[in-house]
């Protein structure tokens, strides 16, 4: 059973953080309660919509406030005699409400920021409670810990940075220009907010709209900038040659079309295919495999028959891997769909090396940096920016599919749709490649007399 904590004020609970649990715990067959936590702080009104929506929809919404006992013995019921997880954002009162249940469990709570209005993760680790009334709660822990897990890694490569990189090349003392940060800030955060948002606020929501054309507008002024200042934050003239444009934008394409599968695949692995977690990864760790081990592969060939081959071959593989992908369902198997994401990931490594190489390699020596900043951004914009758009597009057709369709048939529609345009996206980049991307040919060499 899990128990899923929400709050209506200080902090809120956003109702797709509820969604989503619901939909996780469905997809496993995990029966859920929903507290409706700080009833001495919500109001009336929304308290009773928000029942009446829940409650409506199949799920029993009991409304909890330690501060004035109310609820609590309720919960202590529920708990009894079995295991439990409870979960919600942080500081909905998971923590105070099993110290509430059983007092003799010695477990941090901490009060709301006074800054943001949400609450201080307290919960740094997944703990499981025995009760003295018989069963057990686990107290699930937030971001905290998965970010925190990173940090030894961080440190290593830090430390290993400074003192095995060497400056190369000769070094410049450019100035930074703070109004080409602040715009390209404004563009970017703004483009990414607005189609990230669009799922939930909808495509009409002035919010969405305004964050959209604000980014639009920035960007556009951005770039206008960047081509009447001395030092601007990206030397926009390398565009000019074109290998370097050709394949700045292949490359641009590739991430665009492959970020995202970072997060479709294991939508669809869990919540369509039943996979577990572990499953998930393990289905996952081929791929990551893969490339590592084509990646240099692919510098070599690159270096002896050039780009255009090597190019066309991985791009090609990588379309028909993404639009197979689009074709699994609930009965496609585990072990078909990590084969199919490993070919993806072996298509995307044969590409990506030599077209940004060949492309690099056309600029002159004191272009190279400005030439990989702008392929660099190119990539990270377009991967955030189409995760952004692909997801809303798969939750919006995951939600239409689910009015006549189970939680696993619509998320595999969804995951369908959205392998789809990433196909399409790798379909583009293919078509690049054929018309435009060339292969130098090197004069004969003749024999001296």
């Amino acid at each position: 059973r899990a128990l899923l904590m929400a709050s209506l004020r200080s902090p809120e609970t956003p109702t797709e953080f509820v969604d989503r649990f619901l939909v996780t715990c469905e997809a496993y067959k995990v029966p859920v309660t929903i507290l409706l936590s700080k009833l001495d702080l919500q109001d009336a009104e929304a308290v009773a919509e928000f029942r009446a929506v829940y409650e409506g929809a199949g799920y029993r919404v009991l409304e909890v406030s330690v501060r004035e006992g109310r609820g609590v013995e309720e919960v202590r019921e529920l708990l009894a005699g079995r295991t439990t997880l409870v979960s919600g954002n942080s500081g909905v009162g998971k923590s105070t409400l099993i110290q509430a249940i059983d007092p003799s469990l010695d477990i941090r709570t901490g009060e709301i920021s006074e800054s943001h209005h949400k609450g201080r993760h307290t919960t740094t680790f997944s703990t499981m409670y025995p009760l003295a009334g018989g069963g057990a709660v686990i107290d699930t822990y937030g971001w905290r810990t998965m970010i925190g897990a990173i940090v030894p890694l961080a440190i290593l490569v830090l430390v290993l940075g400074v003192f095995m990189l060497k400056n190369v090349g000769e070094l410049k003392n450019p100035k930074l220009d703070l109004p080409s940060v602040v715009l390209s800030t404004i563009a970017f955060g703004g483009l990414l907010y607005g189609f990230s948002s669009a799922s939930s606020m909808g495509w009409g929501n002035p919010v969405v709209l305004g964050s959209i054309v604000a980014g639009v507008v920035c960007l556009v002024l951005f770039v206008v900038r960047q081509g009447k200042i001395e030092d601007p934050l990206l030397q926009l003239g390398t565009l000019k040659t074109r290998e370097f444009r050709v394949a700045a934008i292949i490359v641009t394409l590739i991430n665009a079309a492959c970020l995202v599968t970072n997060t479709l695949l294991p939508l669809l692995l869990q919540t369509s295919l039943g996979a577990s977690a572990f499953e998930t990864g393990m289905a996952m760790l081929p791929a990551a495999a893969v490339g590592i081990i084509i990646s240099p592969i692919s510098g070599v060939v690159f270096d002896k028959f050039g780009p255009r081959a090597i190019s066309i071959v991985g791009l090609a593989l990588m379309t028909g891997a993404l639009f197979l992908l689009s074709l699994s369902t609930v009965n496609t198997p585990i072990l078909v769909v990590a084969l199919f994401c490993m070919l993806q990931s072996a298509g995307q490594s044969l590409a990506n090396m030599p077209v940004n190489t060949w492309g690099v390699n056309a600029l002159k020596n004191d272009m190279i940096a400005h030439g990989n900043a702008i392929a660099n951004t190119g990539r990270q914009v377009a991967g955030g920016l189409c995760t952004a758009l692909i997801i809303t597009v798969m939750t919006s057709v995951t939600a239409s599919a689910g009015v006549d369709a189970s939680t696993q048939v619509a998320t595999a529609v969804g995951a369908g749709v959205a392998y789809k345009v990433c196909a399409a996206i790798g379909l583009v980049s293919l078509i690049c490649a054929i018309f435009s991307v060339r292969t130098k040919k090197t004069a004969p060499k003749t024999k001296e007399a």
